[in-house]
């Protein structure tokens, strides 16, 4: 979904959202409220479906926040081919395990313009009553025999503990050169 300014001309800024676990393009209403701001500064908002979310389709226990990840790499190379955006001044708002998705696009791409990160997700989530590292080891043999272990109320296989323990933006917010503003951590970041 893409909000464009009213009346807009050439290469504009633009605002990728970035949602969360489980959600959707459909803007919460934190974007619901940034949105009219942003078409008054003359920029414009993308959001889109991850992988297993709204109209995106598959299974979400085949999500992984590297599929996540080619996701927002699909949607920048989207956006490199539109007459009304600047590749150049694109960047992402991303709130919670967005967040995941967005550092790692910005610890390899070299992008975004710039990342807002709220209820940033870097870690292993040692604070969570049940993390993810947790789980994994719990369930270890049971995965590594191709059984599922439940997080969040969601089935997930082996890779998806591996793909999220082994690349945490934890390990790769040193290599990112675009500016990052935190505005919390709460419960995804203790």
């Amino acid at each position: 979904m893409v909000y464009l300014p009213e009346g807009s001309r050439g290469r504009l800024p633009v605002m990728v959202y970035c949602h969360g676990w489980g959600g959707s393009q459909k803007l919460p209403p934190v974007m619901e409220r940034l949105q009219p701001k942003l078409e008054a500064a003359g920029t414009a908002l993308l959001s889109f479906d991850f992988f297993g979310c709204g109209e995106t389709g598959g299974s979400y226990s085949e999500m992984t926040y590297g599929r996540w990840h080619r996701n927002l790499a699909d949607i920048f190379a989207w956006l490199a081919a539109q007459a009304w955006a600047d590749p150049t001044r694109a960047g992402c708002f991303a709130i919670s395990s967005g967040t995941t998705a967005m550092m790692r696009f910005a610890s390899e791409a070299r992008a975004p313009a710039y990342a807002i990160s709220v209820a940033s997700c870097l870690g292993a989530f040692i604070g969570m009553p049940n993390p993810p590292g947790r789980i994994l080891v719990e369930h270890l043999d049971s995965l590594v025999a191709g059984k599922t272990a439940e997080l969040f109320g969601t089935q997930f296989g082996l890779e998806f503990f591996r793909d999220f323990l082994s690349a945490a933006p934890i390990y790769t917010l040193n290599s990112i050169t675009c500016p990052v503003f935190f505005l919390q951590g709460g419960a995804d970041n203790p």
